[in-house]
């Protein structure tokens, strides 16, 4: 027979605060955030004229280097953005547990798809993906986002 009675304090507000993390811990703020950091990435990473791993992509072929000397477009580093247009046209979409990056149906001024242009380059030229030091920062996003749910910070 126990002669000693444990109490427990803060039991249902610990398993109410629990339950309130393991229903958000992927939220859509937490998302959309995580949309925005990886366009971030991508968009900075290209104009850098780096790929995903941060490899210098190829040079331009001799022929479309001296297109873009003729149009005024600078040919020492290759970023990917000649008008703009295809890069522009990235976005994202979020839902509680979900943040997609895509590129818009749009055209540029000639009226080439964004999303083919994006699709062709990208074969070539690895840009639109996730890197792996982009793969660790997003960890350490949901890792934070938990934490704070857990103290109660949210």
């Amino acid at each position: 027979m126990p002669r000693d009675v444990i109490e427990i304090r803060g039991l249902n507000d610990l398993i109410a605060r629990l339950d309130d993390v393991s229903q958000n811990v992927f939220e859509r703020q937490l998302m959309a955030e995580i949309g925005e950091y990886i366009i971030f990435r991508i968009e900075k990473h290209t104009a850098q004229g780096k790929d995903v791993e941060g490899r210098d992509f190829d040079p331009y072929t001799p022929r479309y280097r001296l297109f873009r000397q003729k149009t005024g477009h600078p040919v020492d580093k290759v970023n990917l953005f000649y008008s703009g247009s295809m890069m522009s046209s990235m976005t994202r979409t979020e839902t509680a547990d979900e943040s997609r990056v895509f590129f818009m149906p749009t055209v540029d001024r000639k009226g080439v798809s964004n999303p083919l242009k994006a699709y062709a380059l990208n074969k070539k030229r690895r840009f639109f993906a996730v890197g792996v030091a982009e793969q660790r920062k997003i960890i350490d996003m949901v890792r934070e986002h938990a934490e704070q749910l857990l103290l109660g910070e949210s």
